[in-house]
């Protein structure tokens, strides 16, 4: 059986929606993926061990928690307030951002009444029904420039990670060559490479 697609007075904004939905959500990946190579440096353990620990998790609060304690254990207090904290701070308001585009539905609006104002008249808010969210009056909603921003944000970030990784993490050298071969050379490529500005 075939359903019918959704009928939108747009299309070509809604299918722009969906692609930077679509890069938001799957650049999240690689802040999860450096957040475990960073615990997987400072557990010292097996790849496959510290692959179970911390993938067992399946929130990525969970996996921050996690990482956070290590880091708290590992390094200096002064690095953790200098370097870490910051980070971390970014990581939390990612995954919020993250957390909002996995519930949020697509809302038709007048692009002028969003702040900022957008320029397509579609959006992401909370969801029609859930009367909890809309009690202020105030609906939350999300344009289409405001989560490219949020996915360049987390693209950013996947980096700040990496190079937290190499600069800051206890036994980088020995963790890294315990990963996966694509893995180890992806993160070579990337120490060799000349750092992107502000990095």
């Amino acid at each position: 059986m075939s359903l019918p697609e959704p009928i939108w007075a747009n299309p070509e904004q809604v299918a722009m929606l969906h692609k930077v939905l679509g890069h938001a959500l799957l650049r999240f990946q690689h802040v999860e993926t450096a957040m475990f190579q960073i615990a997987h440096c400072l557990m010292g353990t097996e790849y496959e061990i510290s692959s179970l620990v911390f993938f067992h998790s399946k929130s990525a609060e969970n996996k921050l928690s996690l990482l956070d304690r290590l880091l708290k254990y590992k390094l200096k207090q002064h690095h953790v307030t200098k370097k870490w904290i910051p980070i971390k701070k970014e990581i939390e308001d990612i995954i919020e951002f993250r957390n909002v585009l996995a519930h949020f539905e697509i809302v038709w609006t007048n692009g002028s009444e969003m702040k900022p104002p957008s320029a397509y008249n579609y959006a992401i808010s909370d969801h029609h029904l859930n009367e909890f969210a809309r009690r202020s009056g105030n609906i939350r909603g999300l344009s289409i420039e405001t989560i490219e921003k949020y996915s360049q944000k987390t693209r950013e970030l996947s980096y700040k990670l990496v190079y937290f990784l190499f600069d800051h993490a206890p036994n980088s050298q020995q963790g890294i060559a315990t990963l996966p071969a694509e893995t180890r050379a992806h993160l070579q490529s990337l120490r060799v490479e000349a750092r992107p500005a502000g990095f």
